[in-house]
């Protein structure tokens, strides 16, 4: 079997990318393609200063998504031990943790305890609706966090032109600094190697070195009326 590597290097003197398949043993070059873009996007949320790598959106929000995960798998747990809680058996065995299984469905043996049925579920005493509530105030919070759904859903009914255009500019504030790294370095970058790979294909014409793409957002043409807004106030 042969393992291969997959390299983008920049090559300073040509001021290009080289794409390259390389042989993980012996870094024989299978493959070399110039390009005069880098084809890997790489966008930074956000970045301490002296920073290079920065850090995403995730990183910020690991501890809730934890915390998210391990309540609904308790939640889940719960759910089957009310559905299909364990079953006690009288028999003449004493109950030992080690060998023991709480599982739903499972039957765990006692000792006869005199008064008592012989067969019986065992009690429950979990909050299931304190669980979900948990569920839903974290999730909530997360949607919050990662800028889902900004403008509201559907089902609120019907909203008006400039309700959502204030969602927006609201929606807009809160990425705060980020915004103009998502427009530097992710937006740019998406719109450049586009056409460049279009350009690559034949499928339009090479653009002159002198003319420039500029593009725009609704988010930035929101926050220019706001701009322009105050001015004129």
């Amino acid at each position: 079997s042969v393992s291969f590597l997959v390299a983008t290097v920049y090559d300073e003197k040509k001021h290009n990318y080289h794409y390259m398949i390389l042989d993980k043993g012996d870094y024989t070059i299978w493959m070399d393609i110039e390009l005069n873009y880098n084809p890997f996007i790489i966008f930074r949320w956000s970045k301490l200063a002296g920073e290079t790598w920065g850090r995403g959106i995730i990183t910020d929000n690991i501890g809730t998504i934890k915390t998210t995960n391990l309540m609904k798998a308790d939640v889940l747990t719960a759910s089957q031990r009310v559905i299909a809680p364990p079953t006690i058996v009288h028999s003449n065995s004493i109950v030992n943790p080690s060998n023991t299984d709480f599982a739903p469905n499972s039957i765990i043996t006692v000792k006869p305890v005199a008064g008592s049925s012989p067969i019986t579920t065992l009690p429950f005493t979990g909050n299931l609706p304190f669980g979900i509530e948990v569920i839903d105030k974290e999730n909530q919070q997360l949607n919050t966090e990662l800028f889902n759904d900004p403008i509201g859903s559907v089902g609120q009914g019907q909203q008006t032109a400039t309700e959502v255009s204030s969602r927006m500019q609201l929606y807009a504030n809160k990425i705060g600094s980020p915004y103009s790294r998502l427009q530097r370095e992710c937006l740019s970058r998406v719109i450049n190697n586009v056409i460049n790979i279009l350009t690559t294909r034949g499928l339009i014409p090479k653009l002159p070195d002198n003319i420039k793409i500029a593009y725009s957002s609704p988010i930035l043409h929101m926050q220019k009326q706001q701009d322009f807004q105050k001015t004129m106030q």
